[in-house]
């Protein structure tokens, strides 16, 4: 398992807001984090689950960022927030997902 940082999880679902900043969820770390185009970490989110799991911009101007947590089906051993869906806001906008013209 590759962990990043003293036992803060193993990175999951993660998007680039429109300053190129990545958010990274953190599966088993609690927390969301957005690294800085260079590298460094410059703001970490905790929430009252183990398991975050993904992360996305949405809304009309990208200014809504929706989070997911797993595990909802054990909240006393993964946290009273496990299985949520949250909506923030974090004072910066992301912008439209790559949509790619892969067919099946």
């Amino acid at each position: 398992m590759v962990y990043t940082g003293e036992n803060f999880g193993i990175p999951d679902g993660m998007t680039v807001d429109a300053d190129g900043y990545v958010w990274s969820a953190r599966w088993d770390g609690s927390s969301l984090v957005r690294y800085s185009p260079d590298g460094g970490q410059v703001n970490r989110i905790w929430f009252p689950a183990r398991k975050v799991s993904s992360v996305v911009f949405g809304g009309e101007d990208y200014t809504d960022m929706y989070v997911t947590t797993a595990g909802g089906e054990d909240k006393i051993g993964e946290g009273p927030g496990a299985g949520c869906l949250y909506r923030l806001k974090v004072g910066v906008k992301g912008k439209a997902e790559y949509l790619s013209r892969v067919g099946l």
